[in-house]
């Protein structure tokens, strides 16, 4: 799965840098369709855990992310 988003002034912050909530929105959601397209439609996932560590600032231009569902399974234990 791969979604891009396209940097406009609202998805920066004080800085003129893109927030991290927005990189946050866009893992998570490429993260539910490229689980999405796996699993049987009457079965249940959430996210967890989200963690963004930040290394270099984006002021303009596109982001890309993509994801890939190295294993499905019915626990988190």
């Amino acid at each position: 799965c791969r979604m891009e988003l396209f940097v406009s002034k609202r998805h920066t912050n004080a800085a003129a840098a893109v927030h991290g909530g927005v990189y946050a929105a866009l893992l998570d959601n490429v993260t539910f369709w490229c689980l999405y397209c796996g699993i049987a439609q009457n079965a249940g996932m959430v996210t967890l855990d989200v963690n963004v560590s930040d290394l270099g600032s984006v002021t303009e231009g596109r982001i890309v992310a993509e994801g890939k569902a190295l294993k499905y399974g019915r626990s988190i234990c």
